[in-house]
């Protein structure tokens, strides 16, 4: 039995259906992050004959992939000497992909500035946002992960004198 499998340049390589290794490794290459557990879970327990023959198991995959977790956050802020300090804890997952962190002022919804950032389970993060830039003005921060929409409400805001 010889198995193909198209590259990104559309040309055909063989695979040797004896070769279960090289095939699973195939396989979870083309799903990508999705369901690659099951993927791997099907090659270790059924020969290629058995998994070939039974395309419904490989159609699981996408059924059976797992929902991306929606944000965790604990976000929490303060006035110090020299501005508002905001302190952001993942509470959740390690995010699949960056997320983009905002920083507005509050009272207009003007955008001060954003960075990316991409944050590991229970990882925290603090910014100084200077009394110079806040001038007395609503600070807000809101965090926009770009694996979800998510709706749009401030996630913490401040205002220091």
């Amino acid at each position: 039995m010889q198995l193909q499998k198209q590259s990104r340049l559309s040309e055909e390589r063989p695979l040797l259906g004896q070769d279960v290794t090289m095939f699973c490794t195939y396989l979870r290459r083309g799903a990508r992050a999705c369901g690659w557990a099951l993927i791997t879970a099907l090659c270790a327990q059924y020969s290629i004959a058995s998994v070939l023959a039974a395309p419904e198991m490989l159609a699981q995959v996408q059924i059976m992939t797992p929902p991306l977790e929606k944000l965790r956050l604990h976000v929490s802020s303060a006035c110090g000497e020299t501005g508002a300090v905001f302190n952001v804890t993942n509470r959740g997952a390690h995010w699949p992909r960056t997320g983009i962190l905002k920083l507005y002022y509050a009272d207009d919804h003007t955008l001060i500035g954003q960075r990316r950032l991409r944050l590991a389970d229970q990882q925290k993060i603090s910014f100084l946002v200077k009394k110079t830039i806040a001038a007395g003005r609503p600070v807000a921060v809101w965090i926009e992960p770009q694996w979800y929409e998510r709706d749009f409400t401030f996630d913490a805001a401040l205002t220091c004198h």
